[in-house]
């Protein structure tokens, strides 16, 4: 049986060290982006060139890059044209650039270190660098669970195409996936209060080992 989360991978002391510094390369990329003023143009090409460099070496599906950059990329987008928008127009373009590459540089890193360092050794490594407890322990729920919720939302996804014999329309389809998102949050918060209540009932006091 495959694990393609990495959630049962052996956590050797050299590839808790390689984590280690891959996660401390995508914060240094992060970093050097939210630093770097819109007018250091050279500075902003090295970054993009390395991140995709990076991207290259270790390629995400062909799948993600039409399925969740666009939503992300029009998030961007909206975000960074609502301030020029705020100041009708006059003003505030160079904000709003700086906001676009900043968020983008740091997407892509942050899909970079997702596709090099398995769930358990990134919150290993953040363990062992003493980052606070509640995060580590939030993060490790979150990736745990985030495939579970992936599966919920494709049975669903299954569940409406089998009862649809028509193609829907754009509204429809819209309505339908704002249904279909509530019923999925619904249904996490319902497995969140049985997963914690039987944790408690088993001695857990919030320790994440």
């Amino acid at each position: 049986m495959t694990d393609p989360a990495g959630w049962h991978q052996i956590q050797h002391p050299s590839s808790l060290r390689y984590s280690a510094c891959k996660l401390l390369l995508a914060f240094l990329l992060i970093f050097v982006a939210v630093l770097t003023p819109l007018s250091w143009w050279p500075l902003w090409g090295c970054l993009f060139l390395v991140e995709v460099g990076l991207l290259i070496h270790n390629p995400p599906k062909l799948r993600f890059w039409w399925t969740r950059f666009p939503y992300f990329l029009f998030f961007m987008i909206s975000v960074s044209v609502a301030i020029p928008l705020s100041q009708h127009f006059q003003a505030g373009w160079e904000r709003g650039m700086t906001i676009f590459m900043r968020g983008m540089l740091a997407f892509l890193a942050t899909t970079w270190l997702s596709l090099v360092i398995s769930p358990l050794n990134l919150i290993e490594v953040l363990r062992r660098a003493k980052f606070p407890r509640f995060l580590v322990e939030s993060l490790a729920f979150m990736l745990r669970y985030l495939s579970l919720l992936s599966t919920e939302r494709e049975t669903l996804l299954q569940a409406r195409d089998s009862r649809t014999f028509n193609q829907p329309g754009l509204v429809s389809s819209w309505k339908s996936s704002a249904y279909i998102l509530a019923a999925v949050l619904l249904r996490a918060l319902t497995r969140a209060e049985r997963i914690y209540l039987a944790m408690k009932a088993r001695g857990w006091r919030g320790d994440p080992s």
